[in-house]
């Protein structure tokens, strides 16, 4: 699912300024009240692709940065930070700055690191208006980064986690063992470190198969538990978690960090 939005995210843009007459002033800087406007003074939220409805890009840039500026290599650094969208479904918040620019001397930075979620808050504002210009539910497919660790970690007992606990207790209950608890717990454990169960050589389709119910609880519990930046994002916004989507995203390096595994939620 998540390669097939970012596929459509690539499609050749068109560039624009955001300056819907009822969004200039929000959408062009940040208020006092956000975190944010101390490390991007002025910053300026733009959008790029097929809008209002389409594959589109919103980006965060400098005052006296633009679009057509940032294409060129030598001026990725001005990037702040960027939403991907398609039609109604929202996804893929990057920090991509993490330093404080000095507003009066665009090439002075202070070693200070903002938050993912006070950045991108007016880039998904702008992206909810378009994601809801068909009249259809705005959604958001977020990632799930550190899961993967986080389970591992409770596995350890540097961590602790209800869903976790409860399997494990089905699984060892000596007076009725649930042997699919045991299964289950093997699976996951898996899954979360990346090491094959014992009498496999690999973490397969079976590996996950076995896992799925479980992991879904895991990551549900984790989003719960307010770990993921992107998950606080959308909730900062009133979306709510309703499903977590197994192997979403098979890149490898996610598939180390959340199993493959994407939090989806609706905008209620």
């Amino acid at each position: 699912m998540i390669s097939s939005l970012q596929r459509l995210s690539r499609r050749t843009p068109t560039l624009q300024i955001l300056v819907a007459p009822s969004m200039v002033d929000s959408m062009r800087t940040f208020s006092d009240s956000s975190s944010a406007a101390s490390f991007f003074p002025g910053a300026v939220v733009h959008c790029r692709g097929d809008l209002p409805y389409g594959s589109r890009e919103y980006v965060l840039l400098p005052p006296h940065v633009s679009l057509e500026d940032v294409e060129e290599e030598e001026n990725q650094h001005f990037k702040l930070a960027s939403l991907q969208a398609h039609r109604n479904i929202v996804f893929g918040a990057v920090l991509h700055y993490q330093k404080k620019y000095v507003k009066d001397d665009p090439d002075e930075f202070e070693p200070q690191k903002p938050m993912l979620v006070s950045a991108c808050l007016p880039l998904l504002d702008a992206a909810l208006i378009d994601a809801a210009a068909e009249a259809e539910q705005p959604q958001a497919l977020s990632t799930i980064h550190g899961l993967s660790v986080w389970v591992a970690t409770c596995f350890q007992g540097r961590a602790e986690s209800k869903v976790l606990a409860a399997l494990h207790q089905a699984a060892t209950a000596t007076a009725a063992a649930d042997e699919q608890a045991a299964v289950s717990l093997a699976a996951v454990q898996s899954i979360a470190t990346g090491i094959p169960r014992p009498g496999h050589s690999v973490v397969g389709q079976g590996t996950y198969r076995d896992g799925a119910a479980a992991w879904e609880d895991l990551a549900k519990e984790f989003v719960g538990l307010r770990r993921s930046e992107e998950c606080q994002l959308y909730q900062a916004r009133g979306a709510e978690l309703v499903g977590v989507d197994l192997l979403a995203d098979t890149r490898p390096d996610y598939m180390k960090s959340a199993g493959g595994s994407m939090a989806r939620f609706f905008f209620l």
